[in-house]
């Protein structure tokens, strides 16, 4: 579900502004851009997005000012051993590689540290614009799914008013179908002798296959259950979506089964709905 969140905080020593904004996926991808100095912390707020959001893609941006001229130093222990552990490496493989690149070493998150060794006093601060922004993200998923679920109901709604159509017509297209197939036969074979008991049974026969009484009944019921998805807290996304593959099935087999152009009608503009809700429906959990 798409959202933005911006949060900004300060303390005595920086300044830092979180902006995250998520797009619809069916899975959970994050990306992050937060300098070298918050670029440690990149696990942790990727766990702390997934706990709270579960799914989406999600892009989070950071800056930082500090108040005082802060400079950024380089943590020579942790540069030694990655050079000791490179030709370590190289010396295990038998590889004559170039030893580990600048460029490389430049890309390893833990290298830098501040002069003033403030870490933990701007991670604090971080970590709470990262909450803040999360909160701000939510705000505006919220009122999306609140629209996502008034248009989905306005969808039902028309689903509704359409099998309420279907079902008028139907309960005089069976007499109607009697009557069509009596005078078909009557005009075609007058002249012959017939049995008409059989004769009828036959009609009979092919007017039933072509009932869509059962379905109708169902459709009704899946509706229903669509409705109450709607107005459950839990996540229902699967739910959802497997029923509306049952009303879509429900449907079909009507459309297939009726002759009546009105009927067909009332069937295709029930498919153009249901196309509407299965776009919004990827945005369910």
């Amino acid at each position: 579900m798409t959202g933005y969140g911006e949060f900004k905080k300060e303390n005595e020593y920086a300044h830092i502004n979180v902006q995250i904004q998520s797009l619809n996926s069916r899975f959970f991808d994050f990306y992050i851009k937060a300098g070298k100095i918050l670029s440690i912390y990149d696990n942790e707020i990727r766990n702390e997005i997934k706990h709270n959001c579960v799914r989406g893609n999600f892009q989070l941006k950071t800056s930082i000012e500090f108040h005082s001229k802060e400079e950024i130093i380089i943590n020579k222990d942790k540069i030694l051993d990655y050079m000791n552990i490179s030709k370590q490496i190289q010396s295990l493989t038998k590889n004559t590689m170039d030893e580990l690149s600048v460029d490389k070493l430049m890309s390893m998150t833990d290298i830098y540290k501040t002069e003033n060794n403030n870490d933990e006093l701007i991670k604090e601060l971080y970590f709470k614009c990262v909450k803040g922004a999360i909160i701000e993200l939510d705000n505006s998923r919220m009122n999306e799914g609140k629209n996502i679920e008034y248009s989905l109901k306005e969808n039902i709604k028309n689903l509704e008013d359409e099998l309420e159509i279907i079902l008028d017509i139907s309960k005089v297209n069976i007499n109607d179908e009697v009557d069509k197939y009596n005078d078909k036969i009557n005009n075609m074979i007058e002249d012959l002798d017939l049995d008409r008991s059989r004769l009828y049974q036959e009609i009979a026969i092919m007017i039933e296959k072509k009932d869509i009484n059962e379905e109708l009944v169902r459709l009704r019921s899946h509706l229903d259950t669509l409705k109450k998805y709607l107005n459950s807290n839990s996540e229902v996304g699967k739910k959802i979506n497997f029923m509306l593959q049952e009303v879509g099935r429900e449907i079909n087999t009507i459309s297939s089964k009726c002759n009546n152009i009105n009927i067909t009608h009332a069937a295709l503009n029930m498919k153009n709905e249901l196309e509407k809700i299965r776009e919004q429906a990827q945005n369910i959990l």
